[in-house]
């Protein structure tokens, strides 16, 4: 469980799997299905938007969001990974 509170093992764990399968996990199913779905319901009991049209067309649209999402996540969590793993870069200076 020490582990879990690592943020560098946990993204070295998660970074072996390799970046499509954190894109599209993370950024097409978690991020942009599930912005699709919470949208398109609230634009439906808000707006009275019509879902049969606004749900299919936010399933397309808002996982391409997700693509670019988790792309720029994954980009951003390896930089910090690169720069806290090298040797003396958790601010110790000789």
């Amino acid at each position: 469980m020490a582990a879990d509170s690592d943020p560098l093992a946990r993204w070295a764990r998660i970074r072996r799997k390799g970046p499509l399968r954190f894109i599209l996990l993370r950024g097409v199913l978690g991020w942009g299905l599930v912005a699709a779905l919470v949208y398109s319901l609230v634009m439906w009991a808000v707006a009275g938007a019509n879902l049969r049209v606004l749900l299919p067309l936010s399933m397309v649209i808002f996982p391409i969001g997700g693509v670019l999402w988790g792309a720029a996540m994954w980009w951003f969590l390896e930089r910090r990974y690169q720069r806290e793993a090298r040797p003396g870069a958790a601010g110790e200076e000789e």
